[in-house]
């Protein structure tokens, strides 16, 4: 595993321990709410806006799975 996905997969983990902490349930509820208004609002969308807005989309999804999951990277490096 190089040292920026080894870094990055030590960033994601601590994340990941912290995920009974107020701060950060209060981040994922945040999220949460985020999805539901993106969902709403890319239905008018088009071109570069619906684009950006799919953007999003991914990495609230991301980060949500992150605080739920664990890191998307394993140790042995994917």
């Amino acid at each position: 595993m190089s040292v920026v996905k080894a870094e990055q997969h030590k960033t994601e983990l601590d994340i990941f321990l912290c995920r009974h902490e107020g701060g950060l349930q209060a981040v994922r509820t945040w999220l949460y709410a985020r999805q539901a208004r993106i969902n709403t609002e890319w239905i008018g969308l088009s071109g570069d806006d619906l684009i950006r807005m799919q953007g999003e989309a991914r990495n609230v999804a991301k980060m949500i799975r992150l605080i739920d999951i664990g890191p998307a990277l394993t140790e042995g490096g994917n």
